[in-house]
């Protein structure tokens, strides 16, 4: 069971998480950088019945005012994957400022993996085609058992592999909060 008071999930998109969480949550916040993701998490929102619990904030990541402090719990769903090394630094220090001390982090994200090594690079640009033919690109980097391992060290917390399957892999981490 994951999730519990104030949870945050960032790069929630359509909100694909939400109905697994939710039930054990006294408020959520979802935020994304897409207008439409959050319209479409919105839907699933109404849907689930949750509209007086949940929150949809639009914008990026790292130029967003977190309130500090303010979160239980949140849920990091494939945004690792799309960040460099120093962006991820980044992304821990501001988890650390609007979590509460205690809180749990899940990250669910990429796995590398050899079956995975046989089609893409580790790390790297990579051409992504819609269902409507829209083509761009962007930066994806797989995590692997070491990079989870790296985390203790490079970032001061405590991951704990949850599930590492040829597509997914789940980590719970521990970190230290600058709260009082």
């Amino acid at each position: 069971r994951f999730g519990c008071g104030h949870l945050l999930d960032l790069a929630c998109g359509t909100g694909f998480w939400l109905p697994h969480y939710v039930a054990n949550c006294v408020n959520v916040t979802l935020f994304d950088q897409s207008e439409r993701m959050l319209m479409e998490c919105g839907l699933k929102v109404g849907g689930l019945g949750a509209a007086d619990r949940c929150s949809l904030v639009q914008g990026d990541v790292f130029d967003y005012p977190f309130p500090t402090w303010t979160h239980d719990s949140a849920l990091v769903g494939f945004l690792l994957s799309h960040l460099s090394e120093e962006r991820e630094r980044l992304l821990f220090q501001i988890l650390r400022q609007t979590l509460r001390p205690n809180a749990r982090v899940l990250i669910l994200e990429s796995a590398w993996t050899e079956l995975r090594a046989k089609f893409n690079d580790k790390a790297g640009v990579q051409l992504r085609r819609l269902n409507d033919g829209t083509e761009f690109h962007i930066y994806k980097r797989y995590i692997s058992r070491q990079d989870i391992a790296a985390w203790e060290a490079t970032h001061a917390l405590t991951p704990r592999i949850e599930h590492f399957g040829q597509g997914l892999c789940a980590v719970s981490v521990s970190l230290a909060t600058g709260a009082p």
